[in-house]
């Protein structure tokens, strides 16, 4: 009588891969209100038009590749950014949390 061992391997990759972009498109999504509302809180204000002006257009997939916005929606948004930085400082300022969000989906 022969002694035979067999061993079955099962490729879960695939699975592993969807389950992680899953989780990483999850948290963007959850890091864009605390970016925008960090950004208001900072933006500069003369008539209010360019705070109120503020939104997340968009959390998106592409392939493998997650992203999402958060806009000012106002011609002059980009000159009033580098002359008082207010949305980079909160994209900065939320880093963590957006890393944070990344690893409770993750678990």
């Amino acid at each position: 009588m022969k002694n035979v061992i067999e061993v079955k391997q099962e490729w879960y990759g695939d699975q592993v891969s969807k389950a992680i972009i899953d989780a990483l498109f999850d948290g963007v999504l959850d890091s864009l209100p605390p970016i925008l509302s960090d950004a208001k809180s900072k933006c500069p204000v003369d008539t209010g038009k360019l705070k109120r002006s503020g939104k997340i257009l968009e959390a998106k997939r592409d392939g493998d590749e997650i992203y999402g916005r958060v806009i000012f929606d106002v011609d002059y948004a980009v000159f009033a950014e580098f002359r008082k930085p207010f949305l980079r400082p909160a994209l900065h300022k939320n880093e963590t949390i957006l890393l944070k969000n990344f690893e409770d989906k993750l678990d």
